[in-house]
């Protein structure tokens, strides 16, 4: 449930006047971390401009943003990376042993 709210809160977030956005949710393997997920994303971003700080803070829910501003069809990825939660956590059920991955797009989102 946890994974299925932030996708459409993404999913909410890019949608605007020029279309729908495409989300994909992606499992990853438990030992997938913040900074290989944000580098392999951004090396496929090259010459687009990062939006705001993209720091892992050690939470579990990490996001970052990157837009191209181009003129007429400017564009926008959002990725949200979920870790498990940590076993003494009341709501480690949710995902025991799974971190997730969320990569949204759409044209026309500039911010």
């Amino acid at each position: 449930m946890v994974v299925d709210n932030r996708t459409a809160e993404v999913f909410t977030d890019l949608r605007n006047d020029r279309g729908v956005p495409t989300v994909e949710t992606y499992a990853m393997p438990s030992a997938t971390s913040w900074d290989q997920v944000r580098s392999g994303v951004a090396g496929q971003l090259d010459g687009w401009k990062q939006v705001g700080d993209c720091a892992d803070l050690g939470e579990r829910q990490v996001q970052c943003a990157w837009s191209e501003s181009t003129r007429l069809w400017p564009r926008l990825v959002r990725i949200i990376f979920l870790r498990p939660a940590e076993t003494h956590d009341a709501n480690s059920y949710v995902w025991p042993e799974n971190t997730f991955l969320i990569i949204g797009s759409a044209h026309g989102v500039n911010r």
